[in-house]
C-alpha cells in the first residue's frame, strides 16, 4: 500500500519555543540543498560563501541599508561591507535566470488583463530595472508569446510555457518550483491560521511503488487534469478582484538507487 504521510499534528503535552520551532524549519528547509551539495562534493568553503552571499543578497532585495543588515545579521558593519564587495564583484550564475524570471512576470501580468503598456509594467514591476523590461517584452514577441498592438502588449498565445531544455530556462523553472515550496512552508509554520488550513496550503507526499508505464501514466493524467482545472479556475477569476493568487505544485520522481542516494551499510 501506498505510505501517505500525514497531516503535522501539534503536540499535547509540549510546549516548542517559537526560536526552536524556527531553527528546525530553516534546517530542514537546508537538508535539500545540504544533500545535493553532499552529492556534487561541494567544498565547505564554497557552501558557506553561496549562504553568506546570498543571504546578504536576499536581505538587501528588501531594502535593507547595510547598517540594517549587520544588525539583522549580528555582525559588525566592516564584515557587511566586505559581503557587499563580493556580492557585487562576483558574476551571478544565475543572472540569465533573472532575466527569465523578469519574462515570466512580464507574461503573467500581460496575460491577467486586456494588455499592458511598457510603462504599466514598469511601475507594476519597482524591482526590475526598465532595460530588462524592454529586453523581456522583445523577447516574449520574438518567441510568439507577446505580441504588439501600438503601445499595448497583448498575449500572443493561449499558453505562457517558458520550459525549455537550455540550463537557463531550467533554472528559472527551479526558482519557480522552489519559491511555491517555500510559500508552502512558510505558511504552514509561520503565516496565516494556526493550526494551519489546508486551504492556505496544502502539502502531502505519497511513496508507493509502479512501473515506468504506469508513473508515466500517473504523471501525465495528474498533470492534464490538473492543468485544465486551473486554466479554468484563472479564467473564472478574471471578473473577482478578490481572487488570491495562488500556485500549485505537482512533482513525482524515481527515487535514486545509486551510490549517492543508497545508505551507507555500518
Amino acid at each position: 500500500m501506498p505510505s501517505i504521510s500525514p497531516p503535522s499534528k501539534p503536540g499535547h503535552d509540549e510546549r516548542i519555543s517559537l526560536i526552536d520551532v524556527r531553527l528546525r524549519v530553516i534546517a530542514i528547509a537546508l537538508e535539500p540543498a545540504l544533500v545535493l551539495a553532499r552529492v556534487v562534493a561541494l567544498p565547505l568553503d564554497d557552501l558557506q560563501e553561496l549562504v553568506a552571499v546570498g543571504f546578504f543578497r536576499e536581505t538587501r532585495a528588501r531594502g535593507l541599508s547595510l547598517g540594517a543588515v549587520a544588525n539583522r545579521f549580528q555582525k559588525s558593519l566592516r564584515t557587511v561591507k566586505s559581503l557587499s564587495k563580493r556580492a557585487a564583484s562576483e558574476t551571478r550564475p544565475l543572472a540569465a535566470s533573472q532575466r527569465l524570471t523578469w519574462r515570466r512576470r512580464v507574461a503573467e501580468l500581460v496575460s491577467a488583463g486586456a494588455g499592458l503598456r511598457r510603462d504599466d509594467l514598469v511601475r507594476a514591476l519597482p524591482d526590475a530595472p526598465p532595460a530588462e523590461i524592454d529586453a523581456a517584452l522583445d523577447q516574449l514577441v520574438d518567441e510568439g508569446i507577446l505580441a504588439r498592438d501600438g503601445e499595448l502588449a497583448l498575449v500572443d498565445g493561449p499558453y505562457l510555457g517558458l520550459v525549455r531544455q537550455a540550463l537557463d530556462q531550467r533554472l528559472d523553472s527551479l526558482r519557480h518550483f522552489l519559491t511555491a515550496t517555500t510559500q508552502v512552508i512558510y505558511r504552514r509554520f509561520f503565516g496565516g491560521s494556526v493550526p494551519p488550513d489546508d486551504a492556505d496550503a496544502f502539502a502531502r507526499v505519497l511513496t508507493f511503488r509502479a512501473s515506468r508505464p504506469d508513473l508515466g501514466t500517473i504523471r501525465d493524467k495528474a498533470y492534464d487534469t490538473l492543468r485544465s482545472e486551473v486554466l479554468a479556475a484563472d479564467s473564472r477569476a478574471q471578473d473577482d478582484p478578490d481572487a488570491p493568487q495562488a500556485s500549485v505544485v505537482l512533482a513525482l520522481v524515481q527515487t535514486p538507487t545509486d551510490p549517492f542516494w543508497r545508505p551507507r551499510r555500518s
